[in-house]
């Protein structure tokens, strides 16, 4: 079995993606059925630069949308999804190493990554100075997931020791939860009070927990047809959890019961993200096939694009609140933002400001 993650693999096959389009390129329009709101390819953001400019493939977004942060192997960036302009850039978070998993809080302010290297570190998004650094925090196995609150007070990290843990930045308050335990823990979401985390794993489960406590709030036996379970996204309320599998099977379920409210294939490809709205009523779904989905919870297909990375895997995926926007990386070098009627212009990073 390969290993996957949310935002990322470690031993899969690395597709040779076709050269990503220049800045201001067009770029093809998506394919919409039974639309509610169409959603509209906007711009492209080349988000990195270096030996490793193709495999740029994490990313996450702000709460408003405004905000896009990505990370590779060369290095950090966080953009204004606007304009494209580089905002901040960090050389090599994870040491020249895979940086696995991205997350960003709701404000904006506060970016963490987790990486091959067993590390978790936290910056400020607004100067790119370091913050925190947890070294081994799975054992000094791959971390698969980060996850930060709205203020980014709250810190979650699942690794491939089978743990989730969340953090209280502030008070350094440490909840450890073997939620997957004997099995990989591939994703982790937090909700935007960090009160609630969402979990799932390689033993085919998603498990919800209430963050104070460490109560097991609804467990999620076999949620998929297959075993594992590559992605989850917790909505910002903590009302629904989302959650992709390797059939391609998109899972919403009531995050108090666990309980199936809704449910969407999309062909038979694994699913290697999921990013929910804040009512867990629409979705972003990046595909092992290379397309990027963005879906409603009673499975409306909103918007689709067919090989928006070069024909590789879409990985790392990202969504606004309001569902309005979103966001996509792959390993062909790019981050694409999507929906908006304002142009978002591509960026080239630079490590000298």
């Amino acid at each position: 079995d390969q290993v996957t993650t949310t935002n990322g693999v470690c031993g899969m096959p690395r597709v040779a993606p076709t050269p990503p389009p220049t800045a201001l390129q067009k770029v093809p329009s998506p394919i919409t059925r039974n639309a509610l709101q169409p959603i509209s390819f906007s711009k492209v953001s080349k988000l990195m630069a270096g030996k490793h400019e193709r495999h740029h493939s994490v990313v996450a977004m702000s709460r408003n949308g405004a905000v896009v942060a990505s990370a590779g192997f060369d290095g950090l960036a966080i953009h204004d999804a606007g304009s494209g302009e580089q905002l901040i850039w960090v050389a090599e978070p994870h040491g020249g190493r895979e940086t696995s998993c991205i997350a960003l809080s709701g404000d904006g302010k506060v970016v963490a990554t987790g990486g091959c290297d067993g590390r978790v570190v936290v910056f400020d998004a607004e100067t790119g100075s370091m913050k925190y650094e947890f070294e081994a925090a799975h054992a000094k196995q791959r971390v698969n997931a980060v996850s930060l609150s709205f203020d980014g007070e709250v810190l979650g990290h699942a690794g491939h020791d089978g743990k989730v843990v969340v953090r209280n930045l502030a008070t350094q308050a440490m909840t450890s939860l073997v939620a997957h335990g004997g099995k990989y823990a591939l994703g982790c979401s937090l909700s935007s009070d960090g009160s609630i985390v969402a979990s799932c794993g390689s033993d085919n489960r998603v498990v919800m927990y209430r963050v104070a406590t460490g109560q097991l709030i609804a467990e999620v036996i076999k949620a998929h047809p297959h075993r594992w379970i590559n992605a989850v996204s917790l909505s910002r309320d903590g009302t629904r959890v989302v959650s992709g599998g390797q059939n391609g099977t998109i899972m919403f379920h009531d995050a108090a019961n666990g309980q199936i409210v809704g449910r969407t294939k999309f062909g038979n490809s694994l699913v290697r993200g999921v990013a929910t709205n804040e009512s867990g009523t629409r979705c972003a779904v990046g595909m092992q096939d290379g397309r990027f989905v963005i879906c409603s919870n009673i499975g409306t297909l909103l918007g689709e694009w067919k090989y928006p990375h070069g024909g590789g895997a879409c990985l790392g995926v990202a969504m606004s609140a309001d569902g309005e926007r979103a966001a996509s990386g792959g390993y062909d070098g790019q981050v694409m933002v999507y929906g908006g009627e304002a142009m978002v212009f591509c960026a080239s990073p630079t490590s000298k400001r």
